[in-house]
Order: C-alpha cells, then structure tokens, then sequence
C-alpha cells in the first residue's frame, strides 16, 4: 500500500470560568465572553473535540504548505 502524505488537525475546546456580577444571566454571559482567557486554565481544561477534528489527503504536500 502506498503511504500518502496528511494534514491532520485535531481540536480541543477549553472551559474558562469566570465570576462576573450582573443584573441577569444575559448580562453576566456578555460580560464574560469579553474576559481574557486565563492562562493556567488553558492546559487544565482542554478536551477532545472529535466532531471538528479532519484529516485531509495532501497529494503534493510541499506545494500544499506553501
């Protein structure tokens, strides 16, 4: 079998929490989406995001990349 060159990109979704003070959720939603993401979390919280991870045939991979 001829062994061919991929792409492969694998996704991981992360969960940052955030206390927030808000008249309502919706308030409280929007105000934290606007926060940065904190560093030390990053590697805590990831997870295997199967559905958005592809795999892709590169016929001529070098041409691809460029």
């Amino acid at each position: 079998m001829k062994v061919k060159t991929f792409e492969v990109k694998v996704y991981y979704s992360t969960l940052c929490r955030h206390i927030v003070k808000a008249r309502n959720e919706i308030e409280a939603f929007e105000k934290a989406k606007k926060l940065k993401i904190k560093e030390n979390e990053i590697m805590a919280n990831l997870e295997p995001w199967d559905d958005a991870d592809t795999v892709e045939d590169v016929e001529n991979y070098e041409n691809h990349r460029k």
